[in-house]
């Protein structure tokens, strides 16, 4: 599934609990971004500064259109991606 198509269906879901008014004033001109969560400043700053491009050309050949890529540090998942390290 798309970012987008799953963003509508999110978006679809709170319609259903939110008034006209508070849809059209705060989910009216919503996106879903693409976000990656890092362990670090560190790596966000160095993947930010080197690899943002990169990332968010593939994302858009994924897609099918332009994504926004941003970093957050977050606590690292149990297993690494590419599993444990040893």
């Amino acid at each position: 599934m798309e970012l987008e198509q799953c963003w509508h269906q999110v978006v679809s879901a709170l319609e259903r609990t939110m008034p006209a008014r508070d849809r059209r004033a705060w989910l009216g001109l919503t996106r879903l971004l693409a976000t990656v969560g890092v362990p670090d400043t560190f790596t966000a700053e160095l993947l930010d500064q080197r690899y943002r491009d990169t990332i968010a050309r593939c994302l858009r050949s994924l897609v099918g259109r332009a994504v926004t890529v941003m970093f957050a540090v977050i606590a690292p998942p149990a297993t690494p991606i590419g599993g444990p390290r040893g």
